[in-house]
């Protein structure tokens, strides 16, 4: 999906491809959280939070826009 989906040029396919295993980490820390199989005091999650927010903006950076339309 990341060929279809990645700005031409400058290597943003090869970027999409690279984040996917934050995405992945990221995922199964909220996963792991939610089943509350493990707990993280309020400060850890924030992290969490920040560094999936941080992770979500820069694929919106990666995609090439015109295809949504």
């Amino acid at each position: 999906m990341a060929e279809t989906l990645g700005k031409k040029g400058g290597g943003c396919k090869k970027e999409l491809l690279r984040i996917k295993d934050v995405e992945e980490n990221l995922h199964l820390e909220f996963t792991y959280i939610l089943k509350k199989t493990k707990e993280v005091p309020n400060d850890k999650m924030n992290e969490i939070f920040k560094s999936y927010i941080e992770h979500l903006y820069s694929i919106v950076n990666l995609i090439d826009i015109g295809l949504m339309k």
